[in-house]
């Protein structure tokens, strides 16, 4: 299970991102386009990087969310298209945001809170989320049959990855990742229920819920 002291406790002090040109602009674009109030903190060293953590504040479920970006990615017959362009909008205004600075700038954390789930998807190697955001929502929408029970539950929080260690699984923040490729994106995610449940771990290799503990590790 999740401790207390993960809801309890702040994270690592953000550090300074007023050397981050364009990045207002960025924030109001994804705003507009997202129909969400957005805050974007940093991790980095000021002047030297930008390792963006973005929260996006949605008023809708995650349910609604995945049947829009579903709409997205089919044509007017239905067909689902061969690409990899939901969200193309994100991708592009970060390529903007990169242009505009001389310095790295990479994202290590995006968490989505929608009105009924909060989303956590964490950095797991460089430029890791802008490259597999859109295959995560990819694999969002197919398995969500299955981590919702078809659709009769609804998870309160979802750990975008989580890890198999000896005695348990471990949701960990980017800068404790090493070694790490795309496909641990899709072997095992955490979800965890309401804050009395235990979490569970969900595989989707198999499409199975494991029972099992979860440690998260904060920078």
């Amino acid at each position: 299970m999740l401790s207390e002291d993960f809801f309890n406790n702040p994270k690592t002090e953000y550090k300074s991102i007023q050397h981050i040109k364009g990045l207002d602009t960025f924030k109001k674009q994804l705003e507009k386009y997202f129909f969400s109030d957005i805050n974007i903190h940093n991790y980095g060293t000021a002047q030297s990087a930008a390792k963006l953590v973005i929260e996006i504040e949605c008023n809708f479920g995650l349910s609604e969310a995945l049947h829009h970006l579903n709409l997205r990615n089919r044509n007017n017959e239905g067909t689902v298209i061969n690409s990899k362009k939901i969200t193309f909008f994100f991708t592009w205004v970060l390529k903007k945001l990169k242009q505009a600075n001389n310095f790295p700038i990479d994202i290590s954390e995006v968490t989505i809170f929608f009105d009924d789930t909060t989303l956590l998807i964490s950095k797991i190697y460089d430029q890791s989320i802008p490259e597999q955001l859109d295959e995560i929502f990819n694999k969002l929408i197919e398995h969500s049959a299955h981590y919702t029970n078809r659709g009769t539950v609804v998870p309160f929080e979802i750990f975008i990855p989580v890890f198999e260690d000896k005695t348990a699984f471990e949701y960990i923040s980017s800068e404790k990742i090493s070694s790490k490729t795309s496909m641990d994106y899709y072997k095992y995610w955490g979800i965890y229920g309401e804050r009395t449940e235990e979490c569970v771990v969900y595989n989707l290799e198999t499409k199975s819920i494991i029972i099992g503990d979860i440690n998260v590790l904060t920078p």
